[in-house]
């Protein structure tokens, strides 16, 4: 929620750590207009919530469609689920004079497990979801990678 537009370059978590699974996405550059956040929703994102998200919202979103991992992971992977869920989020932000929190779970110097309050705005405008750009399909867009 910079004064200044801001223009950083994102890196996929996981690009480096797991190249077979996520090294086809590229550093992507993202553009903040000045006083922009952006939204992760993390708790959407995950495998437990995806099928009474995906029910509750009627979204395009199916654990069937979730790949076969070498690992454990509580996290949505597939393609089409990855964009699904954050859409249903982001459709029911409005752009409205509503005051608007946000929080952080981790912030560095306070102990403790609590949330912690740190901004407050209003919605002036909803972006669009950005995605990583790549260098060719990873294993979460093709059919034979679903169970």
């Amino acid at each position: 929620m910079a004064p200044v537009e801001l223009e950083p370059v994102k890196h996929h978590a996981l690009a480096k750590r797991n190249q077979e699974g996520y090294g086809h996405f590229k550093p992507t550059r993202q553009r903040y207009p000045a006083y922009s956040a952006d939204v992760v929703p993390f708790r959407w994102l995950m495998r437990e919530q995806l099928s009474r998200r995906a029910e509750e919202l009627e979204l395009d979103a199916d654990l069937n469609r979730e790949p076969q991992l070498k690992y454990e992971s509580r996290w949505v992977h597939e393609a089409g689920n990855q964009a699904a869920l954050p859409d249903g989020f982001a459709g029911h932000l409005k752009e409205e004079p509503l005051l608007t929190l946000f929080h952080a779970n981790h912030v560095p110097f306070v102990e403790g497990t609590s949330r912690v309050l740190v901004g407050a705005g209003r919605i002036k405008k909803v972006g669009t979801l950005v995605k990583y750009e790549r260098h060719r399909d990873g294993p979460a867009d093709h059919p034979s990678a679903r169970r």
